[in-house]
């Protein structure tokens, strides 16, 4: 077992994956969420192998190298222009983004309207009923 190889070939239990999360936001002192199908698919009582984290308050490629650290996978692949990285671990793809406020032309018909004081992500505005922490308890 070196630095880059999966502790296991194992798939990674569902709460080892949240406990590693955890770990990983807590470390960096950020706010991370599940977000997306992982979610809805919990509450249907459905598998779903790859969770979504939005990383608020912090970097998400800092987040998914320490989140890879922690597994013992290997470095993530990042797509550092949109702010994204993605980590395999046996069983599971996790995508990590870093939440941004995104603004629209009044005119576009599919424009999100923001509300004022209330800050808007990307992520969070598609997924806001699919929403877990990443740091429950």
């Amino acid at each position: 077992m070196g630095p880059h190889k999966p502790v296991t070939d194992k798939p990674t239990g569902d709460e080892q994956l949240m406990a590693l999360l955890q770990r990983a936001a807590s470390g960096l002192g950020v706010k991370a969420w599940v977000v997306g199908g992982y979610v809805r698919d919990k509450l249907l009582k459905r598998p779903h192998p790859n969770p979504d984290v939005v990383v608020e308050q912090g970097d998400a490629l800092a987040m998914a190298r320490r989140f890879a650290e922690l597994a013992g996978a290997p470095p993530p692949v990042t797509f550092e222009r949109y702010g994204t990285a993605q980590v395999t671990l046996p069983g599971h793809l996790v995508e990590f983004v870093t939440a941004r406020a995104e603004s629209y032309a009044p005119d576009m018909p599919t424009a999100l309207r923001a509300i004022p004081g209330r800050r808007v992500t990307n992520a969070r505005a598609w997924n806001a009923p699919n929403e877990l922490p990443a740091t429950m308890s």
